[in-house]
């Protein structure tokens, strides 16, 4: 319980790097509904870019996973391989 006269203040915290300013944003459930898909999404990830750290970071929370990269071209080749399912957002 909060004492009355104290305030909170509750926002969203983002995994957010500086350098990786091009986000690419998979729903769960749209299109990607079970554990198989999402492991084949993070595996075609891991072998494509590599581990998380260098080309990307991730964020994840109970609605979407998100990939943030270092360069645009890394976003779009992700996002033309999943289509529909990625999402381009801006985080800024």
């Amino acid at each position: 319980m909060i004492r009355p006269g104290v305030t909170t203040i509750l926002k969203k915290i983002t995994l957010k790097e500086p350098g990786y300013n091009w986000p690419v944003t998979i729903r769960w459930g749209a299109g990607a509904e079970n554990e198989t898909q999402w492991n084949d999404i993070s595996i075609w990830c891991v072998e494509t870019f590599g581990l998380p750290g260098d080309r990307y970071v991730t964020d994840i929370s109970t609605e979407h996973m998100t990939w943030f990269f270092r360069e645009d071209k890394d976003a779009v080749f992700m996002k033309l391989k999943y289509g529909d399912l990625a999402h381009f957002y801006d985080y800024r």
